[in-house]
């Protein structure tokens, strides 16, 4: 709820409604032509169908037709927690962008200093999201070993996770199974699979293929697909 009270708060500040400041601000600059809220009709046969579990076996249904979904037209609310739809090429912009330190191919989103804010626990004393959450609600992050930061999720105590990783490293994890990674070393972890099911963790999967997607990688030619990502 309080980034989505962020979002408001960026309309208001700057006159603009959220996805024309986040299009004019962050997605041109840095060449993430295939993010936004919505999938433009000349875009649809890139966007990929959604499905999750049915029952307790390996069966599957469609949750989300690519032809008929929600995502074919403008949302209501263009929210500040999630909602966007882009491709691993988009999404691998903004994460070299947040390694470099804000900047990316001479472009500057953000100040080192603003970046290095990412790597901090915010929640108050220095407590976990263990400490604070239901542990019913929605996640695709444990919590234990986890703080919060500017809108996502950082290590704290990395024992705490029982998973590798590094003090400081942030992430979160969007609706659709669409994860990032950014940890303190070079590496970005990014996975994507479609397949909703909120109740994974997708930390471990994602460290057994550690370091699948990095820098050097020709991401323009692994996907060129879209799909929703409430991660960013």
């Amino acid at each position: 709820m309080s980034i989505d009270v962020l979002g408001y708060l960026v309309e208001k500040l700057s006159g603009s409604s959220f996805g024309e400041f986040l299009r004019t601000r962050l997605f041109e600059p840095l060449g993430m032509n295939d993010t936004a809220f919505w999938v433009p009709s000349d875009k649809t046969e890139r966007f990929t169908s959604c499905y999750q579990p049915e029952g307790k076996g390996r069966a599957l249904k469609l949750q989300d037709d690519a032809r008929e979904s929600i995502y074919a037209e403008p949302p209501k609310l263009e929210s500040g927690g999630g909602g966007l739809v882009s491709t691993a090429h988009d999404y691998l912009r903004f994460c070299l962008m947040m390694l470099n330190g804000g900047t990316l191919d001479g472009v500057q989103i953000l100040s080192p200093k603003t970046v290095a804010l990412f790597s901090l626990n915010y929640l108050p004393e220095g407590r976990e999201i263990a400490d604070m959450a239901v542990l019913e609600m929605f996640s695709e992050s444990g919590y234990a070993g986890v703080g919060f930061s500017v809108g996502c999720g950082v290590n704290v105590d990395v024992a705490r996770t029982r998973l590798p990783g590094s003090l400081g490293q942030y992430f979160w994890g969007g609706r659709y199974q669409a994860y990032l990674d950014l940890p303190t070393h070079r590496a970005i972890q990014l996975v994507h699979d479609r397949l909703q099911d909120p109740a994974r963790d997708l930390r471990e999967p994602l460290f057994l293929m550690s370091n699948c997607l990095r820098r050097d990688l020709d991401m323009p030619r692994l996907c060129g697909a879209m799909m929703p990502n409430s991660a960013m």
